[in-house]
């Protein structure tokens, strides 16, 4: 048994699994496969059209759930708030994530027996499911009161906060996006769209975001991202992280340059001959 489906002992912890899907076909099975262990697990779908649903209902504790989609922050908000979730804690995962037995072992143990209000995780990266050594995703609150959390749009993609003690879990969850690369280029691009708003907009802006302006920041990744994910012994799987990491901040460095040059000139052909700032 892989520890991705592997049960733990002990009885299953009183947390509802949440997952939001938009033709995940390539990913989902192994998700919902790590959480067999879950009483309840709530799929909330978007217009999947690639088998998803047909596999999200071949599991027994797997109830599916239709809501359009807006924003990443507004469907997340829709489903922690859902009534089908009776629990105090949510476990909140997108398609491509998983967990194992000691996951699992340690909610039980360690998060709900504390007066945690939710519980922050980290990933561990994998292509094709080939563990990287590391990445840069960063550590995010995944486990939660679903009465007290906040949730919201930052850039691209959602935001969960919460008021109250947080716990740290040391066992990673697994992030194996196996999605075709059509898919992903699709998505990249529509991430990128929305995340050059955000910076254009002045939006908590970082240091990072300073190195996209001048266009630095895809080929600093690209060698930070291998060198992280294990370089030379993690061999292509390193290499196509890097290159998938740096694609990204390419994508957005040349919006924000186009957007930058185009706002200039047409600054310069509003003002009249002479006054030019």
């Amino acid at each position: 048994m892989s520890p991705s489906t592997a049960r733990p002992t002990g009885d299953a912890p009183p947390i509802t699994a949440v997952v939001l899907t938009q033709d995940e076909a390539p990913n989902l099975a192994r998700t919902l496969a790590s959480l067999a262990w879950a009483p309840r697990v709530l799929v909330v779908d978007s217009g999947s059209t690639d088998g998803t649903l047909e596999i999200a209902r071949g599991f027994p504790n797997v109830r599916v759930v239709a809501h359009p989609f807006e924003t990443h922050g507004r469907q997340w908000a829709f489903a922690v708030a859902h009534p089908e979730i009776e629990t105090r804690f949510v476990l909140a995962l997108d398609a491509d994530m998983s967990v194992d037995a000691r996951f699992v072992t340690e909610l039980r143990e360690r998060f709900l027996p504390g007066e945690y209000a939710g519980g922050t995780v980290s990933f561990a990266f994998a292509v094709d499911g080939r563990r990287l050594l590391g990445s840069f995703y960063p550590r995010q609150l995944r486990v939660f009161e679903r009465t007290r959390v906040r949730v919201g749009d930052r850039g691209h993609t959602h935001e969960f906060e919460i008021d109250g003690p947080v716990y740290r879990f040391r066992t990673r969850v697994t992030n194996d996006d196996r999605k075709p690369i059509e898919r992903y280029l699709v998505s990249q691009i529509a991430y990128s769209r929305k995340e050059c708003a955000r910076i254009r907009r002045g939006d908590r802006l970082r240091f990072r975001d300073r190195l996209r302006r001048w266009g630095l920041m895809a080929p600093l990744l690209f060698v930070a991202s291998w060198v992280r994910a294990g370089g030379p012994f993690k061999g292509r799987a390193a290499l196509r992280y890097a290159h998938e990491r740096a694609m990204y901040e390419a994508m957005l460095t040349l919006r924000l340059l186009r957007e930058d040059e185009e706002a200039t000139a047409s600054d310069s052909l509003a003002d009249p001959p002479g006054e030019r700032r």
